[in-house]
């Protein structure tokens, strides 16, 4: 049998470590597992940043790699929000390089992370994507990631192009596509219609049956296309949503996509 496929009791846990850092993994045998990041034998990550004390540990019950993974990575979400996504690993985010997460964070569909405050007061601003603090404890966080709704599967998805004022457009994407686009035109959509406000609705299109994180990259190369015909300052979508040209520039080269000046 496929050892990913096996149905058992898995742990999640959370390290804190060495320069204000953390690490979120997942194991069947979590105490063995946890001493070998104490010891240097454990990730990348937490022989850069040693460990300083396990912070919480929960039990998944009767879940295989998948879905123990799934639930590692909505926990490193959380983290990143709570605590900045520099300063966080685990999960599809384990790579030590901030470059290739930031990456990785859109490609999955996450890069508002990118762009999110950190502190305190963001987690209360209407304006971030909330997220519940860590809690302290573990039973509440077993709650948190075994109700937890699942992600989307085989949801029709449409991508959407408005013409805005000032020759400017925005892409966006929803599976309701008729009652996000109103959102936009009545002013309420987003920082960049609001600034310059729609004029029409260029374009709308299925993307067929497809998850969320994929209908996210979609929208991410279709917003990269329309910055190659109409140039970057004109045009937002996507992770790239901040009216701050300066933001969006440094985005953009950090996507890998070399924006003209």
């Amino acid at each position: 049998m496929d050892w990913m496929l096996e149905k058992c009791t898995r742990y999640l846990y959370v390290l804190e470590l060495a320069n204000d850092k953390f690490y979120v993994g997942q194991s069947k045998d979590p105490d063995k597992r946890i001493r070998k990041h104490f010891n240097g034998s454990g990730s990348a990550w937490t022989r850069l940043h040693p460990p300083v004390k396990e912070l919480t540990q929960s039990r998944l019950e009767y879940v295989d790699y998948r879905m123990g993974e799934l639930a590692e990575n909505k926990l490193v979400l959380q983290l990143m929000h709570q605590h900045g996504y520099q300063n966080v690993r685990g999960g599809f985010f384990s790579n030590t390089n901030v470059e290739h997460v930031e990456k990785g964070l859109i490609s999955h569909g996450y890069g508002l992370i990118l762009s999110a405050a950190t502190s305190s007061e963001c987690l209360a601003n209407t304006e971030c994507i909330l997220v519940p603090r860590l809690p302290s404890n573990p039973s509440v966080l077993e709650t948190v990631t075994q109700t937890s709704s699942p992600t989307k599967q085989n949801t029709e998805y449409f991508l959407f192009v408005l013409t805005l004022e000032d020759d400017c457009y925005y892409v966006g994407y929803s599976s309701k596509p008729d009652v996000r686009i109103k959102r936009y035109f009545s002013g309420k959509g987003a920082t960049w219609t609001a600034l310059h406000k729609p004029v029409e609705v260029l374009t709308t299109r299925s993307l067929d049956l497809l998850c969320e994180s994929d209908a996210a990259t979609k929208a991410a190369d279709a917003t990269l296309s329309m910055m190659k015909l109409f140039g970057w300052r004109n045009v937002r979508g996507a992770a790239w949503k901040s009216v701050d040209p300066d933001i969006t520039f440094k985005q953009l080269r950090t996507y890998g996509y070399v924006p003209s000046n």
